[in-house]
């Protein structure tokens, strides 16, 4: 029996505890992500307005499982997400030996912090990772309002064993689609420099291009805090954190931001300069990487979330041999439904930024809303 359920919210007892037990709870649960782990809430307490916290489940002295969240207040009250921040999974992780009902206590005491905040909603993104029937489970515990399909790309690196640079190298690139082969062919020819950030000035030159990639094209961008943190992330914990670039001389022309967690890595976001597009380097730098990556035992490339209307994005990564996984934005509404809904999405960003509130597609008629 779980003989204690505690919300943690003294700072130190919770950084003492995500150092040295909670990694060990993510390490023990299959599904579990670099999203769930102390590093990505840090950020979200830097990079956000949102309040991070962690529900606890301990079976006597043992902790078998956590619920990462974050609370952010606006216009209309508080918006509950596990997790926020572009991209973000949360959900709860449980070791192999917790007792049957700690997902069910998490999600409860979840839904009633909820309801103790008198919060407007709560969304809870599952991780694309679970693949045994857990998502179900955590749809059933929730009885969202809404449930938001989202698909997710990972590659599948082959395993490494101890062969040459140069003969693993062809065995990753058997699993590609012919265009990204021809892409990183091409590219080579270009005697580019692939290396890591060296300071902060690269950093933010990367958030600079990165900005004119996105925001060029009326995209939401990642602010330049973001970048300085990654990079700093990248000095602390290098095995774990990169901002790899493609240099011509002193300026970077292509790069790519990657986080390392247990067998997986994380595909963040990229760079590219607009001269250089034809040239296939984003195809080489990624290649490169997963090349390192598989022969340090990572199994798994996350390129992440991709957008049904992002067909041309879409096609990019399943020509790295990637694989389609489901996984769901569930959201339950307390409150003022008929508000948020007669709201625009432009208002919800402004009102709620980095966190998730409603499938815009719900807003006005409801007869769009994947229900």
């Amino acid at each position: 029996m779980i003989t204690q359920l505690a919300i943690v919210t003294n700072k130190k007892y919770l950084d003492e505890i995500t150092k040295d037990i909670l990694r060990n709870v993510l390490l023990s649960c299959p599904w579990s992500t670099f999203y769930h782990d102390f590093f990505n809430m840090r950020l979200i307490k830097k990079l956000t307005k949102a309040v991070s916290s962690y529900l606890i489940a301990s079976d006597k002295e043992r902790i078998v499982g956590f619920l990462p969240y974050a609370v952010q207040d606006g216009v209309w009250g508080t918006v509950v997400n596990s997790l926020p921040y572009y991209g973000s999974y949360g959900s709860a992780a449980i070791t192999d030996h917790a007792p049957p009902e700690t997902e069910e206590l998490l999600y409860q005491a979840l839904l009633d912090e909820c309801v103790k905040a008198n919060a407007v909603c709560l969304t809870v993104i599952t991780s694309p990772f679970d693949t045994n029937g857990h998502r179900t489970q955590v749809q059933s515990l929730l009885k969202p309002t809404y449930i938001n399909q989202r698909n997710c790309q990972i590659t599948h690196l082959p395993l490494y064993s101890g062969e040459s640079r140069e003969v693993y190298e062809e065995k990753v690139m058997t699993t590609f689609e012919g265009r990204a082969r021809t892409a990183i062919r091409k590219a080579r020819k270009e005697k580019f420099t692939i290396r890591r950030t060296e300071n902060e000035d690269e950093a933010l030159e990367f958030a600079a291009i990165h900005k004119q990639n996105i925001g060029g094209k009326g995209g939401i961008f990642k602010e330049k805090e973001f970048f300085i943190e990654a990079f700093r992330a990248s000095l602390v914990s290098p095995d774990n954190a990169e901002i790899a670039i493609i240099t011509e001389g002193e300026k970077i022309i292509a790069g790519v931001v990657l986080f390392y967690f247990k067998d997986t890595v994380e595909y963040h976001t990229t760079c590219l300069r607009e001269k250089y597009k034809s040239l296939g380097l984003l195809n080489l730098i990624i290649f490169e990487r997963m090349v390192d990556a598989g022969m340090k035992g990572y199994r798994y490339w996350n390129f992440g979330g991709t957008w049904k209307s992002q067909e041309g994005v879409y096609r990019f990564k399943k020509s790295f041999g990637a694989f389609d996984y489901q996984y769901e934005y569930l959201t339950v509404f307390f409150r003022d439904l008929e508000t948020v809904k007669s709201s625009t999405a432009e208002q919800i960003r402004q009102f709620y930024p980095h966190c998730f509130v409603i499938p815009f597609d719900c807003l006005g008629d409801s007869k769009l809303c994947n229900l």
